[in-house]
């Protein structure tokens, strides 16, 4: 009698042929792979974890453009140290309000600045700064020696110039009206034309005429007309009409060259 094929032997042959057969066909896609052909053809979205990389197994270069999006990044995953750029234009945001310590940069463009102190040097000289503390506007050469615009008691502008430490010149409003220039030294106004002043109709005044001196003659104006008026020895007498074309018959007596009668 010849053998019967037992059906259920069968199929687990045919069975196990098959296995074997995935199993080779896994065999050789697992090779593949590990040499270097994993693709994200081959990875299932959302399937790589954080924990599964290699710290600094993956840069910039590897990662295709537009293939990471903003949800696929966990809030607060991304700090200063991994992101390294030229310039911050390289980030596309409205960055609002920003908290700094230091800021240095070439140019500064914008619409309103508010700020305490701004310098030109920090800490340096020669600068100019504004600063709250003093409420000025101010250009320094060194310590001791600026120029600054800065209010008075009363909230008036006054412009102070500083030498050696000393305030030297001021500028300040009269509360009577226009401004008071003071200063410790000689004020000079150096010109290449003529001094107009141009007072519309009202008096140029000085202290007394011993507050007027010319340098060509070396004397002051009240010097000068003290030595018009006073002449020694010129004493006499003349005659003058009393009338317009009148005869001279007036006497007028000049004494030490002043009129006396």
């Amino acid at each position: 009698m010849p053998l019967q094929p037992i059906k259920v032997l069968t199929e687990a042959a045919k069975s196990l042929e098959e296995l074997t057969n995935e199993l080779a066909k896994m065999q050789k896609i697992l090779n593949y792979l590990l040499e270097g052909n994993l693709d994200f053809d081959n990875i299932r979205a959302r399937g790589i974890k954080a924990e599964n990389i290699e710290a600094n197994s993956i840069t910039a270069n590897e990662i295709a453009a537009n293939t990471i999006t903003a949800d696929e990044i966990a809030a607060n995953t991304i700090t200063a140290d991994k992101m390294d750029v030229n310039e911050l234009s390289a980030i596309s945001a409205n960055l609002g309000t920003i908290n700094v310590g230091t800021l240095i940069g070439v140019l500064i463009q914008a619409a309103t600045i508010i700020g305490s102190y701004i310098a030109t040097a920090n800490g340096t000289y020669p600068r100019s700064e504004m600063n709250v503390l003093g409420n000025f506007f101010g250009a320094f050469k060194d310590a001791n020696n600026s120029i600054k615009l800065e209010s008075d008691y009363f909230g008036n502008p006054i412009i102070i110039q500083a030498a050696g430490g000393v305030e030297q010149w001021l500028i300040t409003p009269n509360p009577s009206g226009g401004m008071i220039i003071q200063s410790l030294d000689d004020l000079v106004l150096a010109v290449s034309g003529n001094i107009i002043m141009n007072n519309l109709g009202f008096q140029v005044q000085v202290q007394n005429w011993d507050s007027v001196y010319g340098l060509g003659n070396l004397q002051t104006l009240q010097q000068a007309l003290d030595n018009k008026a006073n002449k020694s020895a010129v004493s006499k007498t003349v005659y003058v009409a009393s009338t317009s074309g009148g005869a001279a018959t007036t006497p007028l007596t000049i004494t030490n060259g002043i009129v006396t009668s």
